[in-house]
């Protein structure tokens, strides 16, 4: 993906989520059983399936698998449906093979999650990102758990919710753009950890202002989430990257596994739960201080252009 198309293309998975959210409420309302409903949100994923074979491979693989004709085919096709057919003609196994050759020397490398902290830059980057992945899905998830439907009816609250974050999400892809992704992660944590935090000192009376600050809070934390799948794509190197990102989510899916257990002494914490969920990511934004702007910057492929920035 060429620099001034990535923040969109990623922050179409996370409009995608939400949107998710919208249309589960609509079919959660419609169909009560939960094994119908179950059965309705499952099946859809056998024709994702059958049509996913005829989907091309990874040109870039197909090389790496010394394939190269069968990445030439697909490569011209893609030019072809871009308008782009002289180019495509132009293109030579050998020509895709050399520009390959970097590649090539580097997935041939042999790495281990062990060089994420092997250097200081990787090692203080990668626990600024543990901190900000895990302490986003904590608070999320927890947040999630916590919130009432405010006498809204739990359909109309789910959609209002699923509304807002899509909302929000269109803001955070205009500030990735205009003023970088740095400034986005440590706004949308300070933010998400300032509302959270108000809402557990808000009395549940107050209907109205206790669903401003939840949507609010959950809006920015949504915001968080989106912003750090594509920022931490660009922060980790090429021959890194696949480790890096799977490490990360494992973090991710800890918190809100995190979130799940604590929720279980909600009954005897009606403030003290909710203000770790905010002051969670209040900690997380200024870690992701830490982080280097990757704004319109070229991806890295080594460690070593990393610690050289």
């Amino acid at each position: 993906m060429p620099n001034h198309g990535r923040t969109l293309a990623g922050n179409f998975f996370g409009f995608s989520y939400s949107f998710g959210q919208l249309v589960l409420s609509a079919m959660a309302y419609k169909i009560r059983d939960w094994r119908w409903l179950q059965f309705a949100v499952s099946a859809p994923f056998c024709i994702f399936f059958i049509y996913s074979w005829w989907l091309p491979e990874s040109a870039r693989w197909l090389i790496l698998r010394d394939e190269p004709e069968k990445a030439l085919n697909h490569l011209r096709k893609a030019a072809f449906v871009n308008g782009k057919h002289k180019e495509g003609e132009k293109l030579t196994a050998q020509i895709l093979c050399s520009e390959m050759q970097k590649d090539i020397l580097i997935i041939r490398a042999s790495h281990s999650v062990f060089d994420l902290v092997r250097t200081p830059t990787m090692r203080r980057m990668s626990l600024s990102l543990i901190i900000v992945w895990f302490s986003s899905n904590f608070a999320y998830y927890g947040l999630s758990m916590d919130l009432k439907d405010f006498g809204l009816g739990v359909f109309v609250a789910q959609a209002l919710f699923g509304g807002v974050e899509m909302i929000a999400k269109l803001i955070v892809m205009l500030v990735m753009t205009l003023v970088g992704r740095r400034v986005m992660q440590f706004a949308s944590l300070i933010m998400a950890g300032v509302m959270v935090v108000s809402y557990s000192f808000t009395p549940q009376d107050k209907n109205l202002l206790c669903t401003a600050l939840a949507v609010t809070g959950k809006a920015f934390l949504a915001c968080a989430i989106t912003c750090m799948y594509l920022y931490t794509g660009e922060l980790y190197p090429t021959e890194i990257r696949q480790t890096g990102m799977g490490f990360s989510a494992m973090n991710a899916r800890l918190g809100s596994a995190v979130a799940s257990v604590l929720h279980l002494t909600g009954d005897f914490s009606f403030t003290i739960l909710p203000m770790m969920f905010g002051i969670t990511p209040i900690i997380a934004g200024f870690f992701s201080c830490c982080l280097l702007e990757t704004k319109d910057s070229p991806l890295p492929d080594t460690i070593n252009e990393v610690e050289n920035r």
